[in-house]
This record gives C-alpha cells, sequence and structure tokens, in this order.
C-alpha cells in the first residue's frame, strides 16, 4: 500500500517515471493488487504507452472483474486506440456494474457518435 500511494504521490507531483516505479514495486509485493495495476495503466496512458496502458488495465480486470473504474479506463484507451467496438463493449460491462457511471456514459456517447449509433438515455 505505501508504494501505491508514494506511485500517486508521484504521479500528482508529474514525475511520472518514479510514478510507475513505485506502482511496479507496489504490484511486486502484492501481484493481485487491483488497484495499483490500475493506477500503473493510467500513469502510462499519461506518458503515451497506450498499449502497455492496456495491459495493466486487463491485468487489474482479470484479478477484479468487477472493477468499474478500470474497465473504463480500459474503454477510454481503446477509444483512444481506435478502437471503438472494443470500447463499448467495455463502457457496457462497466455500467452493467456502475449503472450510475456518468463519466462512463458519457465516454460510450463519444464511442457511439464515432461509429454513427444512437447514445442512449440516462
Amino acid at each position: 500500500m505505501a508504494s501505491r500511494n508514494l506511485g500517486n504521490a508521484f504521479r500528482e507531483l508529474g514525475d511520472l517515471v518514479e510514478a510507475v516505479t513505485s506502482f511496479e514495486k507496489a504490484i511486486v509485493k502484492k501481484p493481485d493488487f487491483a488497484a495499483a495495476l490500475n493506477n500503473l495503466g493510467n500513469t502510462l496512458l499519461e506518458l503515451n504507452r497506450r498499449d502497455d496502458a492496456v495491459v495493466q488495465f486487463e491485468a487489474a480486470l482479470s484479478i477484479k472483474p468487477d472493477f468499474a473504474t478500470a474497465l473504463n479506463n480500459l474503454a477510454n484507451t481503446l477509444l483512444e486506440l481506435d478502437r471503438p467496438d472494443d470500447a463499448v463493449v467495455q463502457f457496457e460491462a462497466a455500467l452493467s456494474i456502475k449503472p450510475d457511471f456518468a463519466e462512463a456514459y458519457a465516454s460510450m456517447g463519444k464511442a457511439l457518435t464515432g461509429l454513427g449509433g444512437c447514445v442512449p438515455s440516462l
């Protein structure tokens, strides 16, 4: 937990390389630490390492499949990788777990609009 907190602190300070190192240390100490994997994914995303971020979000979800935030983060990353069909599947999964997840609805709307589809109403 201390390494994850340190990672969050480094991330807030803008030291993304040290944040990655701290999250990786937390994961070595506790490989099933889904929150640290999710945070590592977010940090990798900030470093424009989208493919690596996808791997971390998927790892978090393999440990905690009902982690709506990780599903949303994965979906947004897939959207950035120009994979809107895959993103919509992940947004839908996040919303099935957390139906009031406004951010997921908004992002799914962008994905569906890009696909020429309709946006579901709240």
